[in-house]
This record gives C-alpha cells, structure tokens and sequence, in this order.
C-alpha cells in the first residue's frame, strides 16, 4: 500500500518539504481549470523536474466541477473530453501514473435517459482511455453519487483498461443501501484506489478521523480481505491533524 496526500497544484511548491519529510506520495488536483489553462510551460517543466528530483510518487484527480461525459449537448460533451485529456497530458508531463476520474453520472436520471447517457458516456470515455493508455496511465473511475453500483459495473463490463476508484465518504453518504462487502467482492479485483476521509454520513465533509461518524475497523477488514496492489489517497484538510490520519490509516491496513 503506497499512501499519497490530495494537494491542490497551486500548493505543491510550498508545501513540497512535507511531502519530502513524510514520505508521502502527492494526488494532485487538477480542480482549478483558470489556473491550470494559464501554467506558463515552464512553470509545467520546473515543478515536473522539482517531483521528479525528489522522486515523490504522484497521481491526479482529473478535473470534476460542471462536466458531463454523457450530456445531450454535444458542445458541453465535447468540452468535457478536451479538458480531461488536456490535464491527462499535463498529469504526464508532471510524472502521473494514475488518475481519477469522476463519471459525472446523475443518478436520478434512470431508464432510457440513463441508458442513452450511458452509451454517449462510453464513446467520450473510449477516447480519454485511449489518450491514458499512450501515455501509460491508469485511469480510475471514482463512485460519487452513485446509489448503486451501475458506473462499476458498467466500467467492469466495457473498459478492461480503466480500474476503478473506491472513495469511503462517497459510499457512506450516497451508498447506504450498498452492502459494501458485497460490492467489494464483486469488484474487489478491480478496485486499485481508495479515497479516505470521514463525515457525518450526511455531507461529504471530508472530516479527520474521528471527527465524524464512519465505522473505519470494518471498512479496513474489508480492504485487506479483497484488495491486493492497491493505493490510498488521504483527503482530509492539509493541517498539523494530517499526522494522526497517517498513523491511524497506516495502523488500520498495515497491521
């Protein structure tokens, strides 16, 4: 089990030494889409060249806020697929070997509008996969709002390239009527990411351990009964309480 830390990439250089310190590897979000369109390339080539030197193990959360890969909206759709593969090929050039992926799925929308999202989803989809698999990066797909487990099964089914991406606040939120042992069983061989964070199993908080409610114990019994190579990004506030959350997910699936 690799441990990264969910840092901003507004925020890397100043706060490189804790990643050093720590030994920690570094999930970079790639959320702030004005900041990331204006990177000047060599503002790109010199925090590439700063991770790289100090061999620091990295991934990326892909860009997230208004997209939709399987809108009706051809513009909207289209626009979507640019943009991840744009921060696909800035996640290459900073040394990225796996990013995350949100479907974007609404889950009120069932039936046929589901099933029309669906294949229109997959042909965006198909050319992001394309693009991450020329630049050797695993793509993840990540549960959201998802209240059951038709994005995994749906990415189990058609990509044998694209893994998927288990987010515990997700689930304890949106997934209350998942029997998550169930859902681990069935896709436990394709889960090679987990999200860590705690809530009030109301909002997605994003809450230090203990702070909310989540039963952790029987979500990490879980973890070490189905997954195998797996990595774990913390995605808690970046404050002095990161130390305790290291201790305490380092003791709860290394022991």
């Amino acid at each position: 089990m690799k441990l990264y830390i969910k840092q901003d990439i507004k925020n890397i250089e100043k706060n490189i030494e804790f990643f050093i310190k720590n030994k920690v590897g570094i999930e970079i979000s790639l959320y702030d889409v004005e900041f990331i369109n204006n990177m000047r390339l060599s503002k790109i080539l010199k925090l590439s060249k700063l991770l790289k030197e100090n061999n620091l193990k990295i991934t990326s959360h892909l860009p997230i806020h208004g997209l939709d890969l399987g809108c009706r909206d051809s513009i909207i759709r289209e626009y979507s697929s640019d943009l991840i593969i744009k921060s696909l090929d800035l996640s290459s050039v900073l040394g990225v070997k796996k990013s995350v992926l949100h479907s974007g799925m609404n889950p009120l929308r069932k039936g046929q509008g589901q099933e029309k999202w669906l294949k229109r989803f997959e042909l965006e989809l198909t050319k992001i996969e394309k693009v991450a698999r020329e630049m050797n990066i695993e793509l993840v797909i990540e549960n959201v709002w998802d209240d059951n487990d038709i994005i995994y099964k749906f990415i189990v089914e058609k990509f044998s390239n694209i893994n998927l991406c288990f987010d515990i606040g997700h689930s304890a939120v949106y997934q209350k009527n998942i029997k998550i042992e169930e859902l681990f069983k069935k896709y436990g061989n394709r889960i090679t990411h987990l999200h860590l964070h705690d809530n009030d199993l109301l909002e997605d908080k994003h809450f230090h351990f203990g702070e909310g409610k989540i039963e952790f114990e029987n979500y990490f019994q879980i973890f070490k009964k189905y997954l195998k190579e797996y990595t774990v990004t913390l995605e808690t506030n970046f404050d002095e309480k990161l130390y305790k959350d290291m201790e305490f997910v380092r003791k709860g699936l290394l022991k």
